[in-house]
Formats: structure tokens, C-alpha cells, sequence
């Protein structure tokens, strides 16, 4: 039997019994919202020259843990946890405003929830 074959028959044993599953599921709900880079390289039309370009984009953790359980086993989603912490990290020190708590995001979004109310309560005057 050949080593994926291996991996997704530990993979379907898991979902079947409902105590380790139900430990994987609440490893996966603990798990933070968290956003990672992405770099893509763009031409530029402008010069023809090419840039990186970086955006955010959130991690969804459901399919990354099936794919390294089925992959790596449960030392797979260890390590994941940690990569994911390492990316929180590194978020709230480049992108401080994004991160709440912070005295950049409560200075960012202290105006948002103000003038959302302030919105609302022009729609709900009569």
C-alpha cells in the first residue's frame, strides 16, 4: 500500500471515531482568525518592468489542516499551530493596525463604529 493510500485510510479512521475527531475540531475552532501574505509578481505596463506585489488574504484553516493531516499526520497540525502563531506575530509587528488591542488599530477604527451609528440612527429617525 502506497504512502497516500496510508494517510487517507489514518484520515478516514479519524472521522470515524468521534472522540479524535471531535479533539480535531476543536483544534481547528481554536485556531485564530489570522491573514498571511501573499507575493505575486506583476508587470508593470508603464516601464515593462516587473514588481512584487503583496496583498493579504485570510488562512482558511479548515482546508490547510486536512491537507497536512492527510500529508504529515498529527505532527503536521503542530506544526501548523506554530507556523500560525510565527504569522501573528509577524502580522501585529508589520501590520499593527490590524491587529486589536493595539493602540494603532483603536486609533484606526474608533471613527468606523461611530459613524456607522450615526448612519443608522439617520435610516431609523422618522
Amino acid at each position: 500500500m502506497g504512502l497516500i493510500r496510508k494517510i487517507k485510510k489514518e484520515y478516514s479512521k479519524l472521522q470515524q471515531n468521534e472522540e479524535n475527531y471531535t479533539t480535531y475540531e476543536k483544534f481547528v475552532a481554536n485556531l485564530p482568525a489570522m491573514v498571511e501574505e501573499v507575493r505575486t509578481i506583476v508587470n508593470n505596463p508603464e516601464n515593462g518592468k516587473k514588481q512584487i506585489q503583496v496583498t493579504l488574504k485570510e488562512m482558511n484553516h479548515r482546508e490547510n489542516c486536512e491537507g497536512i493531516f492527510r500529508r504529515k499526520g498529527v505532527k503536521g497540525l503542530l506544526a501548523y499551530q506554530k507556523k500560525v502563531e510565527q504569522t501573528f506575530h509577524y502580522i501585529k509587528g508589520k501590520y499593527p493596525q490590524l491587529v486589536k488591542g493595539t493602540k494603532e488599530w483603536r486609533k484606526d477604527n474608533e471613527f468606523i463604529p461611530k459613524a456607522i451609528s450615526r448612519i443608522k440612527s439617520l435610516f431609523t429617525q422618522k
